[in-house]
């Protein structure tokens, strides 16, 4: 430990600094995917698992982003070399997996869609409106598709589904550029990774 130098020091602080942030967005992400999942079994009952989806893959993102956080600070902070290989490889696995789901998003977009709408339907012909009233007052809109009677006649009034639709599509470019800077930041790491553990290793045989 404290073998480096120069450089490569400073890259072994912006690398500890950088997985410090990286864990605490973990941490983040894994106490909103909890709490969104306690709402919706306290709003909603017992949905269909369909509709749980979102909120536990929101957790396992976390916990898997707080794991990488993890490694990259222990690996930076006590300049261990095998901790920071285990942290570069599971960034390219995640850099891999993140690719090959935005491309099949793309293929499947017409799929996707579909699956978001049946989660939305359900909440608006579940029994319990909570969660529903809830999403109408967000969104500021009434009914799902069509627009509901209890909202009476005004016209300002749009479908939840189309507001929904309307604000992916504005979002789609900001969603594209999200997620080129995610994946040019964690080519970064890995590289950075590989080059202090590198150094590390030449040291350590002096």
């Amino acid at each position: 430990m404290g073998v480096l130098q120069g450089g490569m020091k400073w890259l072994k602080y912006c690398t500890f600094f950088f997985n410090f942030i990286v864990f605490i967005v973990g941490l983040f992400l894994s106490a909103i995917g909890g709490y969104l999942l306690y709402n919706l079994n306290v709003y909603a009952g017992q949905f269909e698992d369909m509709t749980k989806i979102v909120p536990i893959a929101i957790i396992v993102l976390g916990f898997i982003i707080l794991v990488v956080g993890f490694f990259g600070c222990c690996g930076a902070c006590y300049e261990s070399p095998c901790m920071l290989i285990t942290f570069a490889i599971i960034v390219a696995i995640l850099l891999c997996l993140q690719i090959t789901v935005a491309v099949f998003a793309f293929l499947y977009k017409d799929e996707t869609m579909d699956f978001l709408s049946k989660g939305v339907e359900q909440i608006f012909n579940h029994p319990d409106q909570q969660l529903r009233r809830t999403l109408e007052q967000q969104l500021g809109c009434c009914g799902f598709k069509m627009p509901d009677p209890t909202c009476g006649f005004s016209t300002l009034l749009k479908p939840c589904w189309n507001v929904i639709t309307s604000k992916v599509n504005s979002s789609i470019y900001v969603i594209i550029a999200t997620v080129a800077v995610l994946c040019l930041l964690q080519i970064a790491a890995i590289i950075a990774a590989c080059c202090l553990q590198s150094k590390i290793r030449s040291y350590s045989t002096y």
